[in-house]
């Protein structure tokens, strides 16, 4: 299929994180969103022996404060060994993102367990404010060899929090992951350091720049500076690649200019939008 890109606001009194029973919350329709995802990119044929499970998600969870998934993403690579992936709620305020080697599932954290190992983590993912609006948008790709699903969303309080989180095929044909948390980076990736021999990499930065020097995970995308309400102008076409396997994938180098919504004009009648207060872009 194509890449698509959907949106939904939530009214300050509608938007509860935490509600695991109502159909049109915020969590239930992205887990709606997120099993279908799962489920055609597992059909691919070059994911028969790299198959991601969903382990945990909001019906698992086990206490009033959390709601949340753990995915565990598998490889056929001896040297990429599969990887968990846990965003869960760890305050009433507050998301937790985890890549790690390992997991246990020991009933902890609200049922989202203990991860293990190698890890890559942001704790301070603002996810609730009382009295705001709340916006979300989900792009996502199934098509064999190029899948991703990115998840961003915006908090309309003083500072208008925004976060975004990619699962994608890399250009090794590995599953890889990204969370950005307004300007800090945190994934697992399996991708060159520095030229060296792919390897399963778990990686923090505080910036994409340093993320694509020292997790060979994409190239920066250079955007100049505007104030208007697109960017670039229209016609202009984004320079560079991606390592991600995905074409529609681009990372900026900054997140001043770009926050959620932001969105330019691409020539050949194509459209990229700021998938958060931070680098990720999608291209549909």
């Amino acid at each position: 299929m194509a890449v698509t890109v959907e949106y939904q606001a939530w009214t300050s009194g509608n938007y509860n994180w935490l509600d695991k029973t109502t159909a049109t919350s915020a969590p239930l329709q992205i887990n709606d969103k997120l099993d279908a995802w799962v489920a055609a990119v597992n059909a691919n044929a070059s994911n028969t022996n790299k198959q991601i499970t969903v382990r945990k998600d909001p019906g698992n969870s086990t206490s009033a404060n959390f709601i949340g998934w753990v995915l565990e993403l598998a490889s056929n690579t001896s040297a990429a060994a599969p990887f968990f992936l846990r965003l869960y709620s760890s305050t009433t305020t507050n998301l937790a993102f985890t890549a790690s080697a390992s997991w246990t599932d020991d009933g902890t954290n609200g049922g989202y367990g203990v991860a293990a190992g190698s890890t890559a983590t942001d704790t301070s993912i603002s996810w609730a404010a009382s009295g705001v609006t709340a916006e979300f948008s989900i792009a996502q790709e199934t098509a064999d060899g190029v899948e991703f699903f990115c998840l961003g969303w915006r908090l309309n309080n003083a500072t208008a929090q925004s976060d975004q989180l990619v699962i994608f095929k890399d250009n090794n044909g590995e599953w890889a992951t990204l969370f950005s948390d307004g300007g800090a980076e945190a994934g697992c990736f399996y991708s060159p350091v520095s030229g060296a021999t792919p390897s399963r990499n778990f990686a923090v930065q505080t910036n994409s720049v340093g993320m694509n020097a020292n997790a060979g995970y994409l190239s920066q995308l250079q955007l100049a500076n505007a104030a208007s309400t697109y960017l670039p102008a229209t016609g202009e076409e984004f320079t560079n690649t991606v390592t991600a396997a995905s074409s529609a994938l681009y990372l900026t180098d900054s997140t001043v200019e770009y926050g959620f919504g932001r969105w330019a004009s691409l020539s050949g009648g194509r459209t990229a939008v700021c998938m958060g207060f931070g680098p990720i872009w999608v291209v549909y």
